[in-house]
C-alpha cells in the first residue's frame, strides 16, 4: 500500500482470488490515519513565569494537542484547544530545565 498521509480518510477496496479462479470484492470506507503530529515545538517565557509552548501543525487542525512539560523540578500539562497551536502554562518554579512533548 505504501505510506499514507497523516490525518487523512481512506476507502480501502480489496479484491481476492482463490487458486480455483473465484474472485471475491470488499470495500471498506471510513479507514482513518493516525493524527499528525506537531512540528517545530518551541519554548518561550514570558511574563509573571508563565510560559508559551508554540509549534506547527503537519497537517489539518482538526485534533486537540497535549503538551507536557518535564522538568526537573516539577511537571506541568497543559491540553490546547482544536486548532490552537500554542498552549500558556504557569511556571512556579523558575530555572529549571524541561523536556517538553506535544503530542495529539
Amino acid at each position: 500500500m505504501g505510506c499514507i498521509t497523516c490525518g487523512t480518510n481512506y476507502s480501502v477496496n480489496l479484491e481476492a482470488i482463490s487458486s480455483t479462479g473465484h474472485k471475491s470484492e470488499c470495500t471498506y470506507r471510513g479507514f482513518s490515519s493516525s493524527a499528525c503530529c506537531p512540528t517545530g515545538v518551541k519554548l518561550y517565557r514570558r511574563t509573571n513565569n508563565s510560559l508559551r509552548v508554540f509549534w506547527r501543525s503537519s497537517g489539518p487542525l482538526v485534533n486537540s494537542n497535549t503538551v507536557g512539560l518535564y522538568g526537573t523540578g516539577a511537571n506541568y500539562t497543559c491540553m490546547a484547544p482544536t486548532g490552537s497551536m500554542y498552549c500558556d502554562i504557569q511556571e512556579d518554579t523558575c530555572g529549571d530545565v524541561y523536556t517538553v512533548v506535544v503530542a495529539p
